[in-house]
């Protein structure tokens, strides 16, 4: 609903009460001046009354059509039969003034062909009043003149220009108000085209902060990837520099399990070498032997068969009972975790390592195992090797 529309409405319902007020009173001076009798007048206040309460009960269930034509019609009839039932005096009473106020409800209600319909029918209406009068068929009972032409010039004269200035008011009336709503169309639109951008720059604007998002974690990824990589490298680097010269196996094995227990951050640790089908205890680090704690193994017996049978890093949180101590000046504490790595090159498991931590082992801890795995293979086993050439040699040194 417009603006103009929800003014005149309320305009509508303010007349209608008094309008409805003032059809009440007519109706009920007309019952007293004529002793009680039904008159014309008395059935003008009525008929007002009911068309009062018809536009009420109209406007109540939301016809707001319907009363626009409604009012102006019935105002029209009404002086129209008064009129020309000799209820009053002629074109010189009072009640032809209704015509005008048809006419001007119109113009509120309807808008410029309200008026000129009303007016074109009360022009025609009054201007046949005075020819009825001239004629003699209609009675003049205020001058005892006849009614001349020169009354149906003047009369048609005035109410034409009366009506033609109430057209002019309400065309600049309906003109001000398309005016005051196509401005504010033009502003809703506005108001609709700004909203618009600014939701597309809000779009904008969390997209970007979603893709300056994706990016600074991409870049955090990829950072904490390169340090990560950098740290993998380090480690086989500082590795390869503990396993460099020609070390027997007991120093190579304690080289390097010392060197991967500072680097994962374990507190103890243990390396096993295959010594035919048995698995035996050859490097450690912070490692102390003490009852019930075995230094052999064979192919899937305890933690440390078990990772040489399966293949695989394996990792503890349930620490059981003969697990190996960390032991220290202040004393010996059992660990947090057990960690478990065998060392595989070329298909085939030389040796197993196993760490034990207060603290948590991740699984980067477990890459970088695997990763160093077969360089500490190979290395072991060239050990291996040259120490059974060294006692070749001597064998056949002393044969010779």
């Amino acid at each position: 609903m417009q603006d103009e529309d929800k003014t005149v409405i309320q305009t509508l319902y303010v007349f209608m009460i008094f309008a409805f007020i003032g059809a009440t009173l007519v109706f009920i001076a007309a019952l007293i001046t004529s002793g009680g009798v039904f008159t014309t007048f008395t059935m003008s206040g009525l008929v007002g009354m009911i068309t009062c309460l018809i536009v009420f009960w109209l406007l109540r269930i939301n016809q707001f059509f319907i009363p626009r034509i409604l009012l102006p019609s019935v105002v029209y009839l009404l002086a129209t039969y008064l009129i020309f039932t000799g209820a009053t005096v002629g074109v010189r009473d009072d009640a032809v003034l209704l015509y005008s106020l048809a006419v001007a409800m119109s113009g509120l209600l309807l808008g410029k062909k309200g008026v000129v319909i009303f007016g074109s029918l009360s022009i025609i209406v009054v201007g046949g009043s005075v020819l009825a009068e001239i004629y003699g068929y209609l009675g003049n009972y205020i001058t005892p003149q006849t009614t001349t032409y020169e009354t149906f010039v003047d009369v048609v004269v005035i109410y034409g220009l009366t009506f033609a200035m109430m057209y002019i008011l309400v065309n600049i009336l309906t003109t001000n108000l398309a005016k005051m709503r196509m401005n504010q169309t033009e502003i809703t639109e506005i108001n609709q085209e700004l909203w618009s951008i600014r939701e597309s720059l809000e779009r904008q604007v969390s997209e970007r902060t979603r893709a300056a998002e994706s990016a600074r974690m991409e870049a955090e990824s990829a950072r904490r990837e390169a340090e990560l990589q950098a740290w993998v490298t380090r480690g086989q680097a500082q590795l390869a520099e503990q396993m460099r010269g020609d070390l027997d196996i007991p120093t190579l094995a304690n080289n390097i399990t010392a060197h991967l227990s500072r680097y994962i951050g374990a507190q103890c640790g243990a390396l096993f070498l295959f010594s035919g089908d048995v698995l035996k205890l050859t490097g450690r680090y912070a490692y102390t032997i003490h009852d019930g704690l075995k230094s052999e193994f064979r192919m899937g017996e305890g933690l440390v068969g078990e990772a040489a049978r399966a293949r695989e890093v394996i990792r503890v949180d349930e620490i059981p009972a003969d697990a190996p101590l960390i032991s220290s000046a202040l004393g010996e504490s059992i660990p947090r975790q057990i960690l478990a790595a065998p060392l595989e090159w070329n298909g085939q498991v030389f040796g197993v390592v196993e760490f034990a931590t207060l603290d948590q082992f991740t699984l980067v801890h477990e890459n970088f195992l695997a990763r160093v795995s077969e360089s500490a293979a190979i290395a072991l086993r060239t050990a291996q090797t040259r120490s059974q050439t060294n006692q070749l040699n001597l064998i056949n040194a002393d044969g010779i």
